[in-house]
């Protein structure tokens, strides 16, 4: 980038290239805009919509999250559908089956 001095750096959806593209544009003082398709930056599956396919709000802890993602495995799907037919919100079962350490 400071070979070419672009006059603007336009990220489109950099989440195979990381951050670092971003960070070196900023670094060499070039303007810089991303254009985000996706929700890289705040979501591990991409989409801001959880395991069971409702809408996150972004304000997920990162327990929150690793049981998103555990969640997308076959036999953890069976713990969200026993707390919903309890009528109790998973994160109940979450806390009473997540491993001691995990926030």
């Amino acid at each position: 980038m400071r070979r070419s001095q672009p006059d603007l750096f336009h990220s489109q959806s950099s989440y195979l290239l990381s951050a670092g593209a971003l960070e070196g544009a900023v670094a060499a003082g070039i303007p810089t805009v991303a254009s985000l398709h996706d929700f890289w930056f705040f979501c591990p599956r991409l989409t801001l919509l959880r395991s069971n396919g409702e809408r996150c709000e972004g304000e997920a802890t990162a327990a929150d999250c690793a049981w998103c993602l555990m969640a997308e495995r076959r036999r953890y799907q069976l713990l969200d559908l026993a707390a919903s037919r309890l009528g109790r919100p998973a994160g109940r079962v979450r806390a009473s089956v997540a491993p001691s350490g995990c926030p």
